[in-house]
């Protein structure tokens, strides 16, 4: 897939630098991974700032950034405003949009979504549908479990489980929604045919400070 068409209809995009034309056959966030023609995203967290990083990635493998700002690298660049919430569109893009193929279920809470996820999955398959879980526990596609680092995981792991899932013909799909991916924009430019809320208690303070921010965030995956 060529860059230009990863970047299409992107509300984050600024501006670029470099051939557009260039082909892409792998996107990744660790600079650390080996890849064919990867495009590397440039990721600012808490403690490390990926732009540090870019010529790692290059290094082993990636012929283009997406990036916060210009590094100087002979790569083509993308710049953004917002490069975790590019991250998920780009990574909808580049398995082809795969929520869309499939009925998708976000739960959300303080407590009770792995429970909760698990029993939507029974009810589903009670009713006749292949159905597929994302969350705490792992990700199962019907009875296949596979094993997954993040309650929600991260944009590109999260796009390709989805990928995997059109093509073991799953039809549901009951997901775990956290405060953290919600605040990370893991989600961005997904759409949910259902939104679940279990509760809400005090948790995770040590991210989001307060009560009010923490509620304010869960708030956001149902008015956004």
């Amino acid at each position: 897939m060529k860059l230009r068409d990863l970047i299409q209809e992107m509300p984050y995009l600024l501006d670029t630098r470099g051939d557009l034309d260039i082909e892409i056959e792998t996107i990744t966030s660790d600079s650390k991974e080996k890849t064919r023609k990867g495009l590397f995203f440039c990721i600012v967290g808490a403690r490390f700032d990926a732009h540090d990083y870019a010529w790692e990635a290059v290094e082993n493998g990636c012929v283009a950034l997406i990036v916060e700002h210009y590094v100087e690298l002979d790569v083509p660049q993308v710049r953004v405003s917002n490069g975790r919430a590019a991250m998920s569109r780009m990574a909808m893009a580049f398995y082809g949009f795969p929520s869309r193929s499939m009925k998708m279920c976000g739960i959300t809470g303080t407590k009770g979504k792995t429970t909760t996820s698990y029993m939507f999955k029974s009810i589903c398959e009670a009713a006749g549908f292949k159905c597929g879980l994302i969350g705490t526990t792992g990700t199962l596609i019907g009875s296949r479990k596979m094993a997954s680092h993040l309650t929600t995981p991260d944009p590109v792991e999260l796009q390709k489980t989805l990928y995997d899932m059109v093509e073991s013909g799953v039809e549901v799909v009951g997901m775990e929604v956290s405060a953290h991916a919600i605040d990370m924009c893991r989600l961005d430019g997904m759409t949910f045919d259902v939104a679940c809320f279990t509760n809400f208690s005090q948790d995770h303070l040590d991210y989001f400070k307060t009560m009010d921010r923490y509620f304010e965030t869960k708030k956001q995956f149902f008015t956004s």
